[in-house]
């Protein structure tokens, strides 16, 4: 048997590991904090605002130096999408404050530290709280440095339906008091299936729209495409501020530009034949968009601006060339929505659109955010020499013999049939859990496992879990036992006293991880993140979430951990080559999944899951394949610290569920 000292780097070298990832991840997140504040030319302060019927709305307030009492600036609310916290615009809310305009960047209704709605619809009934803090701005004397007659809201996705039902909301109120309206002017992104006639006719805002040609979720739109020059949607959009503007309905040209076009994004350019997708062909396009002739323009062009600002009746329309979850990331689509507010507030900040840092931002918590997986190994060596965990260091069992012939065909059997089954059994599972969890599919409040899209992936991650355990004996059986391997090579004995240890220790790794995470938010205002994936902080009642979700996932951590050290190591072959090979295994049925969804796309302009839910259990891959193939690493590297399966997939549950935890929608009623 081996020994953990000769299976691991020398006490100081893993110390020497530990400060250097703990230096990285502090420095880092400082260096993202001066980025984030502008070279300290924007204070950012973390902000709890009361709504309506006991709910809160939880949001970062960036103030540039220049908004004074005596020089007020325009505010812009920053409202994400589903499955989107505060932190995944925060690229949005620093460019609109280096540019001199205050913007509220908040977590929407039941993600992050906002509270659950009473509204099951809540993006478009409150605007996930949007709504209430225009109301605030506008009516309450607290933000003396906001000119309240600017005010503005933008958001991505189901944050874009929010803003274009911010309009409608407050178009309405003014219309029955005769008043300008709270929300000046708005910019809808990534959404366009609220741009319907009985949506705009109340709109009495500037609107800016910009929408990804290559957007997932286009079969939802009327042409079933994302082309938006002929696309209904932009066609309405741009008619309802020309029929306000000039009430004879001037068609065509119109003059009424209010200025020079802003940039396009790369959006000028269109695909043949994307009209005949979904069924839509040449002639329904031409019918679907004769009745919008009438009213004003048959085709939009891109990046040009329509109607007139001084009356709210400006449009504009973007198409950028990039997919649904990155427009938020592309440089063109943040430039056009700069662009865009500094037309209709009229600044002079004397910043181009394309003058952008929010990226370097970006690499620096993404640096973060892998130095604070780096450091969890070391970190759990360390707690081992305490006395009362030094117990739990067990010499490593031997490796299992290599296998040839036979051996390697069941084993090449298993890991794809594995695979294919984590493929075929994602999508049924999403389906399952509509019927099991039916509160929180229907998005009400509810304490009965209250995350809708994680609930999917906990029906997935049980099978998967328990099914691997049935290959795992089945191939032992087979020609393990057979071929010499014993169950002492798999690292799962232990004595009950033992097994307490380690979960108090993986208790103990998951608690600090988390303290240092506080520690850096607390300090700099940041987080671990790359675009919308990332470690953020949380609520405390999520503690009692996990404690709820982990049990039923960790069945899917203990087996991967067994499968990875007691079916994935061999005697003489590398370490490096059997992580990869096990990061391959646990990846490739979900990868998979997302091959066929974009090849498909790529082929035919609508993605393979199609339906409305599908689509976006499709898009939570994003996040979850990273993380699946990084953790076989952490099972073999536990696996070494203790020779033992458990401590790997304890701690890991812990800090892994909790990241899935605190990134998703979740209808507790609090």
């Amino acid at each position: 048997m081996q020994t953990n000292d000769s299976a691991q780097p020398g006490t100081r070298k893993t110390n020497r590991l530990l400060v250097g990832s703990l230096v990285t991840l502090f420095l880092a997140s400082a260096l993202a904090s001066v980025v984030q504040t502008a070279g300290g030319r924007i204070d950012i302060q973390g902000v709890t605002i009361p709504t309506q019927n006991g709910q809160w709305v939880a949001g970062d307030l960036f103030k540039p130096e220049t908004a004074t009492p005596e020089d007020p600036a325009p505010l812009v609310v920053v409202v994400p999408g589903f499955q989107r916290t505060k932190e995944s615009l925060s690229n949005a809310s620093l460019e609109l404050a280096r540019r001199g305009i205050v913007v509220l960047a908040i977590d929407p209704y039941a993600q992050g530290g906002s509270s659950s709605s009473m509204s099951r619809i809540a993006a478009t009934e409150e605007g996930y709280g949007m709504f209430a803090l225009v109301e605030y701005v506008h009516d309450a004397p607290v933000l003396n440095y906001v000119d309240r007659t600017r005010i503005g809201a933008t958001g991505h996705s189901a944050g874009g339906n929010a803003a274009i039902r911010g309009a409608n909301y407050f178009g309405r109120e003014a219309a029955a008091t005769g008043e300008p309206s709270k929300l000046h002017s708005v910019f809808v992104s990534g959404y366009v299936l609220t741009l319907r006639e009985d949506v705009l006719k109340d709109v009495r805002s500037n609107v800016g729209m910009s929408y990804a040609y290559f957007d997932e979720g286009a079969f939802r739109n009327e042409l079933g495409h994302g082309d938006m020059r002929r696309a209904p949607e932009a066609l309405r959009l741009v008619n309802s501020g020309l029929v306000e503007a000039w009430p004879s309905g001037t068609p065509g040209d119109a003059g009424g530009t209010s200025g020079a076009g802003g940039p396009q994004g790369g959006g000028g350019a269109g695909r043949d034949g994307l009209a005949g997708r979904n069924g839509a062909s040449a002639g329904d396009e031409e019918a679907r968009t004769a009745d919008l002739a009438a009213a004003g323009i048959m085709e939009v062009e891109l990046g040009r601006y329509y109607g007139n600002k001084e009356d709210r009746t400006l449009r504009i329309v973007h198409n950028e060339r990039v997919l649904h979850p990155f427009q938020p990331y592309h440089v063109g689509a943040t430039a056009n929505l700069l662009a865009y507010f500094d037309e209709v507030f009229d600044l002079e900040s004397g910043l181009s659109s394309r003058d952008q840092i929010w990226y370097w931002k970006e690499i620096l918590t993404f640096l973060a955010l892998i130095a604070s997986f780096v450091m969890i190994v070391p970190l759990a060596r360390l707690l081992l020499e305490i006395p009362f965990f030094r117990p739990l260091k067990k010499p490593i069992p031997e490796p299992l013999p290599k296998p040839r012939g036979r051996g390697r065909i069941i084993f090449w059997v298993v890991f794809f049939v594995g695979a294919l089954v984590a493929c075929i059994s994602y999508i049924p599972m999403a389906e399952l859990s509509k019927d099991l969890f039916v509160a929180a599919s229907t998005r009400n409040q509810t304490w009965f496992f209250p995350q809708r899209m994680n609930n999917a992936v906990l029906l997935w991650a049980i099978l998967n879990g328990l099914f691997g355990l049935g290959l795992f004996s089945l191939a032992y059986r087979i020609y393990g036992k057979k071929a010499g391997t014993t169950p002492r090579m798999w690292g799962t004995n232990i004595r009950l006293p033992e097994l307490g240890k380690t979960f108090l220790l993986a208790v103990l790794i998951f608690a600090i991880y988390y303290g240092i995470l506080y520690s850096v938010y607390f300090f700099f205002h940041v987080d671990y993140q790359i675009f919308f994936m990332g470690v953020h902080t949380f609520r405390p009642v999520m503690i009692l979430i996990l404690a709820m979700y982990a049990p039923l996932f960790f069945i899917f951590f203990f087996s991967n951990s067994l499968r990875v050290n007691g079916a994935m190591r061999f005697r003489g072959e590398g370490e490096g080559r059997s992580m990869l090979v096990a990061g391959l295994a646990n990846t490739l049925g979900l990868l998979s999944i997302v091959v066929v969804q974009y090849s498909v796309f790529a082929a035919t302009g609508t993605v393979y899951w199609d339906s409305s839910n599908h689509w976006l259990y499709v898009n939570l891959l994003f996040a979850v394949v990273p993380m699946m193939f990084i953790l076989p690493y952490f099972h073999r590297y536990f696996f070494r610290l203790t020779g033992r399966t458990y401590l790997g997939p304890m701690t890991i549950c812990l800090i892994f569920i909790m990241i899935l935890l605190s990134n998703t929608v979740c209808y507790i009623p609090l």
